[in-house]
């Protein structure tokens, strides 16, 4: 029998409000914290983090591996996660690791079990566009990405949506009305990125022998904010 050695992961799921923490062995959950609303800052981020730990009686450096949602998602969220993931890696000499938000959304599907061969992951990108990315079922029954990580306004995603389709994200529960009437919404509970996800998804990669580079490692935007976009304008 493969004996797997147990890695202690701090996960940061910053992308949307209000965003979580949590605390794995491996793949196995220890603690999860929601935070406040006020809390995807640099300053209070930190405290939160020490205070999940200071529960569990572990210390910042038993941290093996620090796990964060990289985008795409709000400018500000990511930022703030990213910047907080690769310090704290950085200081304690652990590994750090990006992982997709849209890929976040697609794993926590439980409707995945059923025959569905595809599924849409969206998240909102504002001026009426979506961020969003298409998996297919592969052989083995699970998802593997059809559509990478794109911006798609939202008249333009909903033309796409067919028969069968699972559809999950936070914007569902305000577009679905307007979603194809044969598409599996997925269970609201699952809509937004969940902390938790993003180091099961972390853990498993690490297993597998993946190691983001700290320094190369940035926020998945997708787009410019809305400042970039005017200085753009004004050359």
């Amino acid at each position: 029998m493969q004996v797997i050695d147990i890695v202690r992961i701090l996960a940061l799921e910053t992308a949307v409000q209000p965003g979580s923490i949590a605390l794995l062995e491996s793949a196995r959950l220890v603690a999860r914290l929601d935070l406040a609303a006020d809390s995807r800052t640099t300053r209070s981020l930190m405290p939160a983090i020490h205070g999940q730990l200071a529960v569990l009686g572990w210390k910042v450096t038993d941290m093996e591996l620090v796990a964060v949602s990289q985008g795409p998602g709000s400018f500000t969220g990511l930022r703030v996660g990213v910047t907080v993931a690769k310090t704290l890696a950085y200081a304690i000499g652990a590994e750090v690791m990006g992982i997709d938000t849209l890929e976040v959304i697609a794993r926590q599907s439980i409707s995945s079990d059923n025959q569905s061969e595809s599924l849409w992951a969206i998240m909102d990108a504002h001026r009426q566009q979506l961020f969003c990315a298409k998996y297919e079922r592969d052989a083995e029954g699970g998802w593997q990405l059809a559509q990478p990580p794109h911006l798609l306004g939202i008249d333009a995603w909903l033309e796409q949506i067919e028969a069968g389709d699972i559809v999950s994200g936070p914007p569902v529960e305000n577009l679905h009305p307007q979603i194809h009437p044969q598409a599996i919404l997925e269970d609201v509970a699952n809509f937004a990125p969940r902390a938790t996800t993003v180091g099961q998804l972390a853990a498993k990669a690490y297993q597998q022998g993946r190691r983001d580079d700290l320094w190369g490692l940035t926020p998945k935007y997708l787009r410019l904010s809305a400042a970039e976009e005017k200085r753009a304008v004004r050359r």
